[in-house]
């Protein structure tokens, strides 16, 4: 019988709670986003900066290779219109 090992290392809990807070992060991102494009409610605070659209661009054309690159791109750029149209970005 396997009994699963327990760790008490606190630089493993460290690890998991910064993977969980980028995890976290990521969701939260491509949420707002999502809200951005679909433009659901008329009341969005948060506008999307530079620095979050540039790093979805990134990991959306990691996610996404499998499909082809350009087809990623194309994807992103018809979302980015759809958001600035919006009025989602500073």
């Amino acid at each position: 019988m396997n009994i699963p090992i327990r760790s008490h290392n606190p630089n493993i809990k460290q690890e998991q709670q910064e993977k969980l807070e980028a995890r976290e992060f990521w969701h939260k991102l491509v949420v707002k986003i999502i809200n951005w494009k679909d433009a659901e409610t008329d009341s969005l605070m948060n506008k999307i900066t530079f620095k979050e659209w540039h790093m979805y661009c990134q990991r959306m054309t990691v996610i996404d290779v499998t499909k082809g690159r350009q087809n990623a791109l194309d994807k992103l750029e018809e979302t980015r219109k759809t958001i600035k149209s919006h009025g989602g970005f500073e």
